[in-house]
């Protein structure tokens, strides 16, 4: 029986020989700088929620922007947080799942958040 590493280091040695050879379309840096990222999951309790985080970029600022989302099964993903000159991240559920806490720079510091 072949070890699972040694089999995923055939493929990916297959995959790169193949594309090797192919021209690939190349994305400037700015679009690549401009690409929305995740992170920062968190689960609520109950599974019934997903608060997560999206990072865009603020050219004009020279600097990222991250805000708070919310995803519910079967429901269309919104926007919980706009914070207009900062940040909101590290979102945490109650042990309820009633309630998410966050950190938001609102002003010239960092605060806990509770919505």
């Amino acid at each position: 029986m072949t070890h699972p590493k040694t089999l995923f280091y055939c493929l990916l040695s297959l995959i790169v020989v193949r594309t090797a050879g192919q021209s690939q379309p190349s994305i400037s840096f700015e679009k690549w700088l401009s690409l929305h990222s995740a992170g920062g999951v968190a689960l609520s309790p109950d599974g019934a929620f997903a608060a997560y985080t999206v990072s865009t970029t603020e050219w004009k600022d020279n600097s990222y922007d991250n805000e708070i989302w919310i995803a519910q099964k079967g429901q269309k993903p919104f926007q919980l947080t706009r914070t207009a000159k900062g940040s909101s991240n590290s979102p945490k559920w109650s042990p309820d799942s009633k309630w998410l806490v966050f950190l938001a720079d609102r002003g010239d510091k960092s605060q806990i958040y509770c919505i």
